[in-house]
């Protein structure tokens, strides 16, 4: 039912899964956990009526894994979540309050508010890259084990 946002995989020029030597204009990173956080730096901020505030990439193992949109202020966080219903449809769930959820084959996207509704964000997810991420990190704690015991 979510083929759109499937087909898009990301949002404008960012598609999930994209290796980050392909990004240009970013800011240097914030490191969280296995994550680095990029805030790109100059984009276009209209988005139909509304107007974005920020866009942040996160990566893990160099791929892009997810892609955070925000908004600001009452009319663009509703505009925001007007624009995704128009582009996906209706959501698959509704979480708490005005929170909102699309699960496609390949992508999950969640629209969330902040507590005091001064700033919204329409988070992309890629399933695909979450499953080649975790495989990776498997992957190389198998060699590093397979290292270790090799010393043993």
């Amino acid at each position: 039912p979510y083929a759109a946002l499937d087909e898009k995989n990301g949002f404008r020029e960012y598609k999930l899964g994209a290796n980050l030597s392909e990004f240009k204009n970013l800011k240097p990173p914030e490191k969280v956990n296995e994550s680095e956080w990029y805030d790109v730096e100059t984009f276009d901020p209209k988005l139909g009526d509304a107007e974005i505030s920020g866009i942040r990439l996160i990566f893990e193992a160099g791929l892009l894994r997810e892609i955070d949109v925000k908004a600001e202020g009452k009319t663009n966080i509703a505009t925001l979540k007007e624009t995704l219903i128009q582009a996906y449809g209706q959501p698959s769930k509704r979480i708490i309050g005005d929170d909102l959820e699309w699960a496609g084959e390949r992508v999950h996207l969640r629209f969330r508010k902040d507590l005091f509704g001064k700033s919204a964000s329409a988070d992309f997810k890629g399933k695909e890259v979450e499953a080649k991420i975790k495989m990776g990190i498997e992957q190389k704690a198998k060699e590093s084990a397979s290292e270790g015991s090799k010393n043993l």
